[in-house]
C-alpha cells in the first residue's frame, strides 16, 4: 500500500499532458503519456485490492461509516476504469469535452472522494464532538446520496458516447432522454442534501442521548463482538472532545502472545510531558486487565468447582466399585464353604451306615452260632 501510493504521487507529476491530447502534440508525445497514464492504474489496482483484501480478512460489520467505505470503493473504481479509456490517446479525441469525462472526473472527485469525507465524519465525529449521530438517519442518507449521484452521473456516459459536449447547456432532443434521467437524480440528490442537514441538526440536538454505534471496522488481533471499543484505537479512548496537545508524543501499544484464555494489553510511553497525559490510558487497561483477572478467577474456580465433582464422582464410584467386589468375594468364599461341607457329610453317613451294616451282620452271625450250639 505504501509503494503504491508513493508510486501514484510520483507518477502524478509525469502525466499533465493527458489533459492536452488535441492541442496538437506530436505522436511521441502521445504515446509516452498514454503509457504513463495507464501505468497508474497499476499501482490504484494495488489500493483497490489491498483494501478488498483487509475488508475480507477483517470482520466486515456494515455499520454508517463502513457503508460509506463501501461505497467510495464501488465509485472509485468505476471512475479510474473510466480513466483508463480515457487515457488512450486516439480515444480521447474523440471523447474530449464530452460528457463522458464529466462522469468520469464526478465518480472519482465529486463521489469517489466525498463519500470517503463523509464516512470519515461518521467514524470520528462522535469522537471529536462527543455528539452521537442517529443511526437510522444516518443509512437513509447514505442510500438516498448512493442512488442518486448513480442516477445522475451514471447516464452521463451514454451522453458522452453518443456525443454531446459539455460546457453547452442546449442539446438536440435525441439526448433528452437521459438528460431527463439525469435531472431526476439530481432532485434526488437535493432530498438527500436535506436529510443530511437534519443529521447534523439531529447530531446537535439530541447527540448525547442517541446510542453509541460500534466504532469498529475490519480487525485481525481483536474480536469486535467482544469489545464496543478497540484498544488499538487511541482516539476512541481519550476524553471526548479530546483535550488539546492530548500527546507530546505518541504513546506505543503492546500486545502480549494471546491465547484462547486471556488477552492482556499493556501500554507504555516515553517517560515525558506526554507520559503524564496517557496516564488515564493506563488507568483504562488497568481496570480492563483487572476484569480480565476477574473472568480468569472465576473460570479457574468454575474448572476447580468440576473436578472437584469430578473427583468426588469417582470416589464414589471406586467405592461402590469396592463393595461390589467385597460382596462378590463374600458370595464367593460362602459358596466355597458349602461344596466344601457337603462332601464330609455325605461320607459321615456312609461310614455310619457301614457301621450299622457292619454291627447288625454281627448281630446275625453270633445269633446263628448260638442257634447252632443249641
Amino acid at each position: 500500500m505504501l509503494y503504491a501510493m508513493c508510486a501514484i504521487g510520483l507518477l502524478g507529476f509525469l502525466v499533465w499532458s493527458h489533459h492536452m491530447y488535441i492541442v496538437g502534440l506530436d505522436l511521441d508525445s502521445r504515446a509516452y503519456f498514454t503509457s504513463a497514464t495507464m501505468i497508474i492504474a497499476i499501482p490504484t489496482g494495488v489500493k483497490i485490492f489491498s483494501w478488498l483484501s483487509t475488508i475480507y480478512g477483517g470482520e466486515l460489520r456494515l455499520g454508517v461509516p463502513m457503508l460509506f467505505a463501501l461505497g467510495f470503493l464501488f465509485l472509485f473504481t468505476v471512475g479510474g476504469l473510466t480513466g483508463v479509456l480515457l487515457s488512450n490517446a486516439s480515444i480521447d479525441v474523440a471523447f474530449h469535452d464530452t460528457y463522458y469525462v464529466v462522469a468520469h472526473f464526478h465518480y472519482v472527485l465529486s463521489m469517489g472522494a466525498l463519500f470517503s469525507l463523509i464516512g470519515g465524519f461518521f467514524y470520528w465525529g462522535p469522537s471529536m464532538f462527543k455528539l452521537n449521530y442517529n443511526k437510522l438517519w444516518a443509512e437513509i442518507l447514505f442510500w438516498l446520496l448512493f442512488i442518486s449521484v448513480n442516477i445522475i452521473f451514471l447516464p452521463m456516459h451514454f451522453l458522452g458516447l453518443n456525443g454531446m459536449p459539455r460546457r453547452i447547456p442546449q442539446y438536440p432532443d435525441s439526448y433528452f432522454g437521459w438528460n431527463w434521467v439525469s435531472s431526476m437524480g439530481s432532485s434526488i440528490s437535493l432530498i438527500a442534501v436535506l436529510v443530511a442537514l437534519w443529521v447534523m441538526y439531529k447530531q446537535l440536538e439530541s447527540g448525547l442521548t442517541e446510542e453509541r454505534d460500534v466504532m469498529v471496522g475490519p480487525d485481525y488481533p481483536e474480536n469486535n463482538e467482544l469489545r464496543e471499543n478497540r484498544l488499538s484505537d487511541i482516539e476512541f479512548n481519550l476524553p471526548e472532545p479530546a483535550d488539546t496537545h492530548t500527546f507530546s508524543e505518541l504513546p506505543i501499544l503492546f500486545m502480549k502472545d494471546a491465547n484462547e484464555e486471556e488477552i492482556e494489553y499493556n501500554i507504555s510511553s516515553v517517560e515525558s510531558e506526554g507520559f503524564k497525559n496517557s496516564l488515564f490510558l493506563l488507568d483504562q487497561f488497568e481496570k480492563e486487565e483487572e476484569e480480565a483477572k476477574k473472568l480468569l478467577e472465576a473460570k479457574k474456580l468454575e474448572k476447580e468447582e468440576k473436578n472437584n465433582k469430578k473427583a468426588k464422582e469417582l470416589e464414589e464410584e471406586t467405592k461402590l466399585k469396592q463393595i461390589g467386589i467385597n460382596k462378590s468375594n463374600r458370595k464367593i468364599s460362602d459358596n466355597k464353604s458349602i461344596k466344601a461341607n457337603t462332601p464330609i457329610k455325605a461320607s459321615t453317613s456312609k461310614k455310619v451306615g457301614t457301621s450299622r451294616k457292619a454291627s447288625t451282620s454281627k448281630k446275625v452271625s453270633t445269633s446263628k452260632k448260638k442257634n447252632s450250639i443249641k
